[in-house]
């Protein structure tokens, strides 16, 4: 896989769609998204006994088999995506949201949408597979973490210094 995947940390959602004929799903209304191959395959998953900043549900490593390819979408939804299939937007950096100072006079129609919990990503979901009769769903824990991964055996997609994290992502 390619080394593009990022957290979900934030709250941020990502498309997850089960296909095999395309990358760029459409989904009516002139809505698509652009989703990438992650080919089968094994992976250590979890964090070693060394890494002081895991938790302990994230130990110990252990061998994961991915036994079918998946499609899993290279950006995040939008929050016009999000509220075309939901019919809400729950974004609190929106026009309706409770950081709307933060972000008056902006267009927030094409920033991801954020503050989504795990049953509301879910639901999208089940709404956009219901519109659209293909499925979409959430990746498994072990799907992400293999994407996140990128095929690496080291604490971070782009090695183990700490140092360059802010190289590769914008985190706090």
């Amino acid at each position: 896989p390619a080394g593009r995947y990022t957290s979900i940390a934030g709250g941020y959602m990502y498309t997850c769609g089960i296909r095999t004929d395309r990358t760029i799903v459409c989904w009516g209304d002139n809505q698509s998204t652009t989703v990438d191959p992650v080919p089968a395959g094994e992976f250590t998953m979890g964090s070693p006994e060394s890494d002081g900043w895991a938790e302990d549900d994230e130990k110990p490593q252990h061998k994961v088999r991915i036994t079918k390819p998946f499609y899993l979408g290279v950006y995040e939804v939008t929050q016009t995506e999000y509220e075309k299939v939901v019919g809400k937007n729950p974004s609190s950096f929106s026009k309706g949201g409770k950081e709307v100072d933060r972000v008056s006079g902006e267009d927030t129609s094409n920033h991801p949408v954020e503050y989504v919990n795990w049953d509301e990503a879910g639901e999208f979901c089940k709404r956009l597979s219901a519109k659209e009769g293909k499925t979409y769903r959430l990746p498994t824990e072990a799907e992400w973490e293999y994407a996140c991964r990128a095929g690496t055996a080291t604490l971070y997609c782009f090695g183990d210094d700490q140092a360059s994290l802010g190289e590769y992502a914008w985190y706090a």
